[in-house]
């Protein structure tokens, strides 16, 4: 990805359909498109890491990395044939889906965990250090 060029992600196992597949397990209402991690220090982009080779290829018409967006609730299987479902879903907060902390124990929390998948039937966290 170009620096200062943003690209509008897709679509993937989002609430209008393919989000209860097996593929789309710790995924759903997610969106495919470019993952990279930025560090901007006072409004300046200082380093980039591209994320996206870290994902592996789990849907047809998936563009790049997948990550949720919208959380998955208890209820949404008995409410996901209702009219204006998708729409209600879009409304939610959008999950966080990078956690910093100090996972590997040298007192930096420099270290990030995030969703990734190896096996389409298979939800896996990831962890990495930066």
């Amino acid at each position: 990805m170009a620096v200062g060029v943003e690209i509008t992600p897709k679509s993937a196992c989002g609430p209008e359909g393919d989000w209860l597949s097996c593929p789309c397990r710790g995924f759903a209402y997610g969106e495919s498109g470019q993952l990279d991690l930025v560090r901007v220090v006072n409004g300046r982009e200082i380093d980039r890491l591209e994320l996206t080779p870290l994902f592996g290829k789990v849907l047809a018409n998936q563009d790049g990395a997948i990550v949720e967006r919208w959380e998955v609730q208890d209820k949404d299987f008995e409410e996901s044939e209702a009219k204006g479902f998708a729409a209600r879903v879009r409304t939610r907060p959008v999950v966080k889906i990078m956690h910093f902390a100090d996972y590997n124990h040298d007192d930096n929390p420099l270290s990030f965990s995030c969703k990734s998948t190896r096996n389409p039937a298979e939800r896996s966290r990831e962890s990495w250090s930066a």
